[in-house]
């Protein structure tokens, strides 16, 4: 993996190193032990418990029927109560800034680990937003709820609040069912047991390999292939040796080869309509595509007989399980690269490409299933989910000022193209990907284009101010490099009946490829957009005669405060935007420049040396 860059403006001496840096591990450590402490903290409420006494106490104003929450689980379809309104409390977004800079943000945890889902957003980071916006009780609404960390971290923290989680697509609902529900472990190995014993022939004649240390059997786990002329040659291959008891790594014989690629010959898979994708150049599918295009054949094979296998098995919640755990094993089950950093699941590496074993990967997808449910105690008697598209939400389903906060992550763009992607899920598990509701940018064919993506953007809103409280909040994800999307998106909010309070950084440690080799043009970590539900004010300020002196003035108060010199991120994320949009300057900038960082560099000096 390359060296991570940091793109510093303005020269001058290196900052010091904080302490939430220098402490990381230490972080890391306090975290796995929150996360316990937690889920004891959980195993002590009970049927009759203080909790769900409180639960049943809820003051009745609104109830959600049966009728309404469809394709979801029973257990998830219970009545519930909504809280009569209350004044809003004034919230203090300074010190929630300064708690969330001395977290290490992190998405990492056992509800959260055992699949492999997009855009999972920092559970301890949602848990702080959560704390500040509804410390006590009220009804909390997520309307592109995606994996669920909204709706789960209300729920783990045990206490009044009332989640409810809209999501259009089928699959991101049965990933939060299989969190809930509870399950039998001991069905759940037998069933795993079934499988492998009905797998145990064709296993060990494809998967076998030779140890040259020992001569004895060993189990292929992973196998590298160039790819040359249309053709996938084998190259270096990792196994497990029985006899030798651990694994090994090396190159290919050309005796071995041959029998690879004999074996790929032979469990071919003929395509059919079934496996056609729609032409997306955006997201690396061709004319013609098949969804088996981006599998080594006998990866394919053995999902598709997994997949078999587990459709045959009786009608129980521990069937739902089993899909679950195939369906988080597609992102590795493709052709990956070596460090399958990839979140593109229709790409596919033009060179040392990855076959890995299907049953080792299903066996450690399912460990980890496991732990989750070993682990998980979370009370789910409150919480309603809507399988839909949130912007045909009806006022039955949530009526007019019922909601005490919003928390979510909207679709961004044409950054990720979930129902497309979870097209390739479908296929695998059943689970129905809705393309014609989303609001996503796509070229494919009767996608939606930028101007389309915001008019939706606009009309959630618009149901999300509805349904909001009088002067409650909505807290958004957000972040982009370009300021006509900024501005695009802010005035789609604002426009909506919002006021935009607050731009609160959230830094990240993990980055995307793009952020590593085009540090200079993109934007590290996100953005906590906050906004209050307008009555009569305005969003924007009056506009200043100098746009460039205003911005000078705002970079040179930002990089004050860092020191004399700060990374594109660190000053974007620490409140430019806000001030620019607030000052009515941003829409000036947003014709002027392409995006943040040439807007900045008539005010800063780059500093290469620090890239």
């Amino acid at each position: 993996m390359p060296a991570r860059k940091n793109p510093m403006l303005l020269s001058g001496t290196n900052r010091n190193i904080t302490s939430k840096e220098s402490n990381l591990q230490q972080f890391v450590q306090v975290d796995d032990y929150a996360a316990m402490r937690i889920t004891v903290h959980l195993i002590q409420y009970k049927e009759g418990s203080k909790m769900l006494q409180q639960l049943n106490l809820a003051i009745e104003n609104y109830e959600y029927k049966k009728s309404n929450c469809h394709g979801v689980p029973f257990y998830l379809n219970k009545d519930i109560h909504i809280p009569k309104s209350e004044e809003a409390m004034d919230i203090n977004l300074d010190k929630l800034e300064e708690e969330i800079s001395n977290i290490i943000p992190t998405n990492k945890g056992f509800m959260y680990d055992w699949h492999l889902y997009w855009s999972k957003k920092p559970h301890n980071v949602t848990d702080l937003v959560l704390k500040s916006f509804l410390p006590d009780k009220g009804t909390l609404l997520d309307p592109f709820m995606g994996y669920g960390t909204t709706i789960l971290e209300a729920l783990r923290q045990n206490k009044g609040i009332h989640p409810i989680g809209v999501e259009i697509n089928e699959l991101p609902v049965k990933i939060f069912d299989t969190i809930m529900r509870k399950s039998n472990v001991a069905c759940l190995q037998t069933f795993l047991s079934q499988i492998k014993s009905e797998l145990k022939d064709e296993l060990e004649k494809y998967y076998s390999v030779l140890c040259l240390e020992c001569r004895g059997s060993g189990s292929l786990l992973k196998i590298e292939y160039d790819y040359k002329d249309g053709v996938n040659i084998p190259k270096i291959l990792q196994y497990y040796c029985h006899s030798c008891g651990r694994s090994y790594k090396r190159d290919i014989s050309n005796e071995e080869v041959n029998i690879q690629m004999a074996i790929n010959e032979e469990l071919k898979t003929l395509p059919d309509e079934s496996m056609k994708l729609l032409p997306n150049s955006r997201i690396a599918v061709k004319n013609g595509m098949y969804i088996l295009d981006i599998f080594p054949n006998r990866a394919f094979y053995f999902m598709k007989r997994i997949k078999e296998i587990i459709f045959n098995l009786e009608d129980c919640s521990e069937k739902e399980d089993l899909i679950a755990v195939l369906s988080s094993c597609i992102h590795l089950a493709k052709f990956t690269d070596r460090k399958s950093q990839s979140q593109f699941p229709y790409w596919i590496p033009t060179k040392e490409r990855v076959e890995r074993n299907i049953w080792y990967l299903f066996q450690d997808r399912f460990n980890k299933l496991i732990r989750m449910k070993t682990h998980n105690n979370i009370n789910t008697n409150s919480v309603v989910i809507l399988n839909k598209p949130f912007q045909k939400i009806s006022n039955g389903e949530i009526p007019p000022n019922s909601i005490d906060f919003v928390l979510t992550d909207p679709p961004y763009m044409d950054i990720v193209a979930y129902s497309e992607y979870l097209k390739l899920w479908e296929y695998f598990t059943g689970y129905k990907a809705v393309l014609e509701d989303e609001i996503v940018v796509s070229n494919r064919e009767q996608g939606k284009d930028f101007k389309r993506y915001f008019e939706d953007i606009h009309k959630s809103f618009q149901l999300i101010h509805d349904v909001l409280k009088p002067n409650k909040y909505a807290c958004v994800w957000f972040n982009d490099t370009k300021l006509e999307n900024w501005c695009n998106f802010l005035d789609a909010c604002t426009n909506a009946g919002f006021d935009f309070i607050k731009q609160i950084p959230v830094h990240r440690n993990k980055y995307t490829y793009k952020q590593i080799n085009s540090p200079k043009s993109t934007i590290k970590g996100e953005c906590l957009l906050i906004f209050r539900k307008r009555e009569k004010s305005s969003t924007k300020g009056g506009k200043t005669e100098n746009s460039e002196i205003e911005l000078r003035t705002l970079v040179k108060k930002i990089l004050s405060a860092k020191g004399g010199e700060a990374s594109t991120s660190e000053i974007v994320n620490s409140g430019l935007i806000e001030g620019l949009y607030k000052r009515g300057e941003l829409h000036k900038f947003s014709t002027k420049y392409k995006d943040l960082p040439g807007c900045l560099e008539d005010v800063c000096l780059y500093n290469k040396e620090k890239n």
